[in-house]
């Protein structure tokens, strides 16, 4: 569950909150329809897509809706995934998905099977999600990252000279012996709307939180002030990206 709190920049005192603090925002910042979208065309009818960091299963639940796959996701906030069972259930779709409640990275250390399409939304930067998802796509298939980029023509981006940008990006994937499909970085005006709708959200919860637990008051403020600066920050020099990638042969 620590791993589950650092996705989400929240300290570990604040685990057990965790579900209440993210109540109603079931998509937790992805673009559900913007990934099927991208993804539509490079999986199969009856292929296996694998949401690794699913969440509540927002993005593996509208792959199950919109496309005639088999998903399956993983987490390791139970809660969370209690929410994307109920989720399938009420959109019809519970006996094409799967949830699996476990750290991503011994998921993957001990996963077995070789995915049609693999995900990973807005977890681990790139230089660590492609290494790690590659070995759980079959060669010729497809996995999908949603990470923060840097844009180089903004003029803070010297602050931020270790993140990748487009260029980089695609030297790691290329390193790999892998190729990028395509590259989409979400507009600002976009990230600026979703953000603000988030952001409100959040300090609602929070505000109520620190009511009932105020020896978790501190924890929480400041939750909500680096929620607040990273909302900044990705429409600023940084901005949510997702790679498309195609998986090469096998070295």
């Amino acid at each position: 569950m620590e791993e589950v709190a650092r996705s989400v920049d929240a300290t570990p005192d604040l685990v057990p909150m965790l579900a209440s603090l993210f109540d109603g925002l079931e998509a937790l910042g992805s673009t559900p329809g913007r990934i099927v979208s991208l993804i539509a065309g490079h999986v199969r009818r009856g292929g296996r897509v694998l949401d690794l960091a699913c969440g509540k299963g927002a993005v593996a639940v509208e792959v199950a809706r919109r496309l005639p796959v088999r998903v399956e996701g993983v987490d390791a906030c139970g809660e969370f995934l209690d929410r994307a069972r109920e989720r399938s259930s009420a959109l019809g779709v519970a006996a094409r998905c799967r949830w699996v409640e476990a750290d991503v990275r011994a998921y993957a250390k001990g996963c077995t099977v070789r995915f049609d399409l693999s995900m990973m939304i807005g977890l681990l930067p790139l230089s660590e999600a492609a290494p790690l998802l590659r070995r759980l796509t079959r060669p010729g298939g497809v996995y999908v990252v949603d990470d923060a980029m840097l844009d180089g023509r903004h003029p803070g981006a010297g602050r931020f000279a270790g993140v990748p940008d487009a260029v980089m990006g695609r030297e790691i994937v290329e390193e790999l012996g892998d190729r990028v499909i395509r590259r989409v970085m979400v507009p600002r005006a976009a990230i600026a709307s979703q953000n603000r709708r988030i952001l409100r959200l959040l300090a609602s919860r929070v505000a109520a939180l620190a009511k009932a637990h105020p020896g978790r008051a501190r924890s929480l403020r400041a939750f909500l002030s680096r929620q607040r600066s990273a909302s900044r920050l990705l429409v600023g020099p940084l901005r949510p990206t997702i790679w498309v990638i195609r998986r090469g042969a096998d070295r």
